[in-house]
């Protein structure tokens, strides 16, 4: 399973924490079956979601932590090319 392209849906502030958020997001994820001569790629996108006091994501449709730590390095990137990218301007 390969975990790529985060998409963030939603940001959704918390009540309770100024400074905290809970994020929805997107991701592509690719799963390669079979072996040799018959493998067969298939990618879906499924959603994932991060509470305000969470420490993994977790897939929306079933609640289960996201496998190792592929979403939150996604995240880490897309939060470090956003920070470049408002202190260029």
């Amino acid at each position: 399973m390969i975990i790529s392209n985060l998409r963030i849906i939603e940001v959704i502030q918390s009540k309770k924490y100024d400074s905290l958020r809970s994020v929805v997001a997107e991701v592509d994820v690719t799963t390669t079956t079979g072996n040799w001569l018959w493998k067969k790629t298939e990618t879906v996108t499924r959603q994932v979601f991060k509470d305000e006091l969470a420490v993994s994501w977790v897939w929306a449709d079933t609640g289960e932590w996201t496998p190792r730590r592929d979403v939150e390095q996604l995240y880490a990137a897309h939060q470090a090319q956003a920070k470049i990218k408002e202190m260029r301007r």
